[in-house]
């Protein structure tokens, strides 16, 4: 009865632009009792307590004393960031590459920015294949001395809704793809607020951890590009920085696969991605007006049990994360080139 129940309050929600949304479940029982952690303290630390507009940066060495430090950074959005900072990001942490998770969205929505403005820029694009490959913007200098930036969006609205919404039982999904089917046969014009709405209230109801689930199966081929400008980047000994809009999620996502390659514990992987609980609350952030009705209470937390989860789900569903890795495209060769480069005790992937 209550599949039957949530069905009709999902029909009703796409038809007659119902407005009670579904509860999130409390998807976790115990709370893990774990503590942050005391970070790696670095020669770099002093540089970057000295970062005022750039939140959430860390080198990745910071997480563990098998990662070598001053290679892999990862932040929120540096764009627009001062000039101090930025004189300390390039000039004294000698970082020239900037690894861009964001979507096309929040690109467009970006103010304008030196850092873009002279910077050389690669775009991901998929092909009908599901292919993924890196292209040279053609307004994108080669000969600029700016940094080089590498856009490879891990969760672009059209691939990411569709994801999510085919991962959902099919009593919550069905009310959604029968509006968007019949709209396509019959030629309607979908109601977009109303089926946002509701992809909405289903997220909410997933929380963290369907959106983390979703990015890490429905962006496969992308992470595997983004693994690979890292590889290249640590290959020609240049320091990269990697983010999102305030580096938690799907910058916390891709620093777990790093580590995670690296040989890096559970314990240090968590600890490290818990340490952005503390970033500036995602109420904040202006690009949510096209998300109306999106949960920030539920999106702005870093649980630890959240990430320990997708660990799980990952061992769970692929059999390792080396297996996982391989479902994506980046190669057994690949993870122990970079768990070689990376570690400090290379630690080859079994």
């Amino acid at each position: 009865m209550d599949g039957i129940w949530e069905f009709w309050q999902g029909m009703k929600h796409v038809f007659f632009n119902g407005t009670k949304g579904l509860q999130a479940p409390n998807i976790f029982k115990e709370e893990i009792k774990e503590g942050e952690g005391e970070p790696i303290s670095l020669p770099s630390d002093s540089r970057i307590r000295n970062l005022h507009s750039v939140p959430n940066f860390r080198d990745l060495a910071s997480a563990s004393v098998n990662i070598r430090p001053g290679v892999v950074y990862r932040c929120a959005c540096p764009y627009q960031s001062s000039s101090c900072d930025l004189a300390i990001i390039g000039e004294e942490l000698k970082i020239t590459h900037l690894l861009d998770l964001r979507t096309s969205y929040e690109w467009k929505e970006d103010k304008p920015s030196g850092v873009v403005q002279d910077a050389t820029i690669w775009k991901s694009r998929r092909d009908s294949r599901g292919c993924v490959q890196l292209e040279q913007l053609s307004d994108s200098d080669a000969d600029k001395d700016g940094f080089t930036i590498y856009r490879v969006s891990l969760q672009e609205w059209s691939i990411y809704t569709r994801a999510f919404v085919l991962r959902l039982p099919m009593h919550r999904a069905f009310p959604i793809l029968l509006w968007l089917a019949l709209a396509k046969v019959l030629g309607w014009k979908p109601p977009v607020h109303q089926v946002r709405s509701r992809v909405i209230a289903e997220a909410n109801q997933e929380g963290l951890y369907g959106m983390y689930v979703t990015i890490l199966g429905a962006f496969r081929p992308e992470i595997a590009c983004a693994l690979r400008v890292v590889l290249e980047a640590v290959k020609a000994k240049e320091p990269l920085a990697l983010f999102c809009k305030l580096g938690k999620d799907r910058t916390g996502l891709l620093t777990m696969l790093i580590l995670a390659c690296c040989g890096i514990s559970d314990e240090e992987i968590v600890a490290d991605y818990i340490r952005s609980k503390h970033i500036p609350s995602l109420k904040q952030d202006p690009t949510l007006k096209k998300l109306k009705g999106f949960n920030a209470e539920v999106f702005s937390k870093a649980p630890a049990t959240t990430l320990m989860a997708i660990l799980q789900h990952l061992r769970l569903t692929y059999g390792s994360i080396p297996a996982y890795l391989r479902s994506c495209g980046f190669l057994t060769e690949e993870q122990n080139e970079l768990a070689a480069l990376l570690a400090v005790d290379a630690c080859l992937i079994r």
